[in-house]
C-alpha cells in the first residue's frame, strides 16, 4: 500500500509504507497496490485521483472516518426520501449521476461519478429559449448570463457581491443582459455575508452587507410579464430563493436549473420543495466537473489537468 503526497514528500519516513511524490508515479513506475491519496495545498485529492485514474492506476482518497459516518447516517436516515427523488428521474444518465454523486459524497471517492458531457446548465430541453425571461441567480463573472443571452433569452443576472457585480457590468453591456446588485432571498432586506469570491455566502454577523430581494417582488417591481427560466447557484441560499419565487413558480412553472450541493440535504429537500409548489414538475440530474484557475491551474498544467470531477457541481433540472 502506498501513500501519495503532493509534488514533494514531507512525510517520508513517518509511515510504515512508502510515501511517493506525484512525479514518482507514472506509466513506467506503476505501484503494484492501490494508491492511497493524501493531498494538501494546491493539489486537491480529486485532482490526484483523477490524474492517476487516467493512467489506469487504481486509487483511494483518505477521508475522515467521523465525516464519512456522519454523512452515511444522514443519508440512511433519509433513504425513503432519496429513493423517491431517484424514482422521478426519467433518464438512466440522471439515475447513474445521482447514485454516483451520493456514493461520492459519503465515501469521498470519485470512481462512481457520472460526469455530464455538455456544458453546465446546457442540458437539452432545460435551457432558456428565444425571448424567454431568464433569471441568472449567482452571476459571479457573468459567463452563464452570456450563455443564456446567446440563446436569445432576456436575461436578468443577480450578484450580491459588489466587486463581482462591477466586474460583470462591461460584460452585461457587451452581451445585452441586465445586471442587478442583489442577492436572491425569501424577502427584500439587507443581510450580512462573508466575502469569498465565487463562494461568498450569507453569514450572520459577517463584515459585509448586501441588498437581497425575492423574485416575486422583483418581477412585480420590474413589471415583467412572466418567469420562463430560473438558474440558482447561490451558495446555500437556493431554498430561500425558491421560497421567494413561490408565487411565480406556481403560476408560470419556469424551467429551472438549481444547484443542490451546498448543503448535504439539498439533494432531496430542494426537489421536495419544488414538488410542493407544482406536483407536475419533471426532474433530471447532472454532475459536472469544475474548471481550474489561478495558482491551481498553473500547478496542474504540466499534468494536462484543466478541470476535474469534484463532489459539488450537482444540478437538478426541472421542467
Amino acid at each position: 500500500m502506498f501513500v501519495c503526497a503532493t509534488e514533494t514528500s514531507p512525510w517520508q519516513g513517518e509511515f510504515d509504507v512508502p510515501v511517493l511524490s506525484i512525479d514518482e508515479v507514472n506509466e513506467k513506475n506503476r505501484p503494484k497496490t492501490m494508491l492511497m491519496i493524501y493531498s494538501y495545498g494546491l493539489w486537491w485529492p480529486e485532482a490526484v485521483s483523477w490524474h492517476f485514474n487516467r493512467l489506469g492506476i487504481r486509487t483511494s482518497i483518505i477521508a475522515s472516518a467521523d465525516m464519512v459516518s456522519g454523512k452515511a447516517n444522514l443519508f440512511i436516515a433519509n433513504l425513503p426520501r432519496i429513493q423517491k427523488i431517484y424514482s422521478m428521474f426519467h433518464e438512466e444518465s440522471s439515475k447513474r449521476a445521482f447514485c454516483g454523486a451520493l456514493l461520492g459524497l459519503v465515501t469521498e471517492q470519485i470512481d462512481g461519478y457520472e460526469i455530464a458531457p455538455e456544458a453546465q446548465y446546457m442540458l437539452r430541453g432545460f435551457m432558456p429559449g428565444v425571448n424567454d425571461i431568464a433569471i441568472d441567480g449567482g452571476s459571479l463573472n457573468g459567463a452563464t448570463a452570456v450563455d443564456f443571452a446567446s440563446l436569445g433569452a432576456d436575461v436578468y443576472s443577480f450578484e450580491m457581491d459588489e466587486d463581482n457585480f462591477k466586474m460583470c457590468l462591461e460584460t452585461a453591456k457587451k452581451h445585452n443582459f441586465t445586471m442587478e446588485n442583489y442577492g436572491l432571498w425569501s424577502k427584500k432586506e439587507s443581510l450580512s455575508y462573508s466575502k469569498a469570491g465565487g463562494a461568498s455566502r450569507v453569514t450572520a454577523g459577517a463584515d459585509n452587507n448586501a441588498k437581497f430581494i425575492d423574485l416575486d417582488t422583483y418581477l412585480s417591481e420590474k413589471n415583467l410579464p412572466r418567469l420562463d427560466y430560473l438558474k440558482l447557484d447561490i451558495e446555500g441560499a437556493e431554498l430561500d430563493a425558491l421560497s421567494g419565487a413561490a408565487k411565480s413558480i406556481r403560476k408560470w412553472k419556469p424551467k429551472m436549473a438549481i444547484s443542490v450541493y451546498h448543503k448535504l440535504d439539498d439533494i432531496w429537500r430542494i426537489p421536495e420543495y419544488i414538488l410542493s409548489l407544482r406536483s407536475d414538475y419533471q426532474f433530471e440530474f447532472r454532475h459536472y466537473p469544475t474548471g481550474l484557475s489561478g495558482e491551481a491551474m498553473n500547478a496542474l498544467k504540466k499534468y494536462d489537468i484543466s478541470e476535474m470531477p469534484v463532489p459539488w457541481e450537482l444540478i437538478l433540472y426541472c421542467r
